[in-house]
């Protein structure tokens, strides 16, 4: 597994970046939304703690803002495995710690904030943590 991606800033989208390496290989990354603010202005370095999102038909890459913000929602997300496709649509619209928060809470309406999430998925995402011991 590929822990970072450290190189030069190519391109920067609201919810991409593409990062060039030394090596000259360059990488596309999904980001959340509140990660493109602090993200540096392009040709300039950048490193990316992330987390590669394999499913059937592609692969993608998700930018977290840092480390703990990072192993927080692995944690959380991992947890079934289920929900690969929705974390960057989740960290979009919710912060970490909101996320969280509304797991915890079983607070439905926060869930069904997310674009393509209704509640029977917000409902079955705080089973399935519920049930691993997660929250």
């Amino acid at each position: 597994m590929i822990a970072q991606v450290s190189g030069t800033l190519v391109s920067k989208e609201l919810d991409r970046v593409e990062i060039m390496t030394t090596r000259r290989v360059a990488y596309e990354l999904a980001i959340p939304l509140g990660v493109y603010e602090s993200l540096p202005k392009t040709a300039r370095r950048c490193c990316c703690i992330r987390h590669l999102v394999v499913k059937e038909d592609a692969r993608a890459a998700v930018r977290f803002a840092s480390t703990f913000e990072a192993a927080r929602v692995q944690r959380v997300l991992n947890a079934k495995r289920r929900w690969p496709c929705a974390r960057p649509r989740l960290l979009s619209t919710l912060t970490a710690d909101r996320l969280i928060r509304a797991i915890r809470e079983k607070d439905i309406p926060t869930l069904q904030s997310v674009p393509r999430v209704g509640r029977k998925k917000a409902e079955q995402l705080i089973l399935d943590l519920a049930e691993s011991g997660m929250i």
